[in-house]
């Protein structure tokens, strides 16, 4: 029989070393990884608040409603049990989370939505199959 998932086997790889780009490269695999992972009942997207910008465009986006410490990816997924809602922070395994971030986090804990800081795919394949979505691929 065959089995029900696809096994993937050369997603980009994290280097061991340090380097300024990690955490996009991690972002990156984990968006190649979902492309091909996620069922037709789910549906990610990024949220690309990172990186430094302007004065005028902070400001710019900032009044058009950007909020800092959102996490990086969102999940949403429907089942037999309703909608879900699922956020995933990304980080290195040096990664912190800052204020903002931690504040985001305790805001969705109050309300009952799952959040996690994925610092692999694995991390984020457990954390979203913790929350009920099963995947049709995994990293092997």
């Amino acid at each position: 029989m065959k089995p029900s998932f696809t096994i993937v086997k050369s997603l980009p790889t994290i280097g061991k070393k340090r380097r300024k780009h990690d955490e996009d490269d991690l972002h990156v695999a984990i968006a190649a990884f979902l492309d091909m992972a996620l069922p037709t009942n789910a549906y990610y997207f990024t949220i690309p608040n990172g990186g430094f910008r302007n004065k005028i465009e902070a400001y710019r986006l900032k009044r058009m409603g950007v909020k800092a410490g959102v996490s990086d990816i969102i999940i949403l997924f429907s089942d037999d049990e309703g909608k879900h809602v699922l956020f995933a922070e990304i980080k290195t395994t040096l990664g912190k989370l800052s204020p903002a971030q931690k504040l985001f986090f305790y805001a969705m804990e109050r309300m009952g939505i799952p959040c996690a800081i994925c610092r692999s795919i694995e991390d984020l394949t457990a954390f979203i199959e913790f929350n009920g979505l099963k995947l049709k691929a995994r990293v092997m």
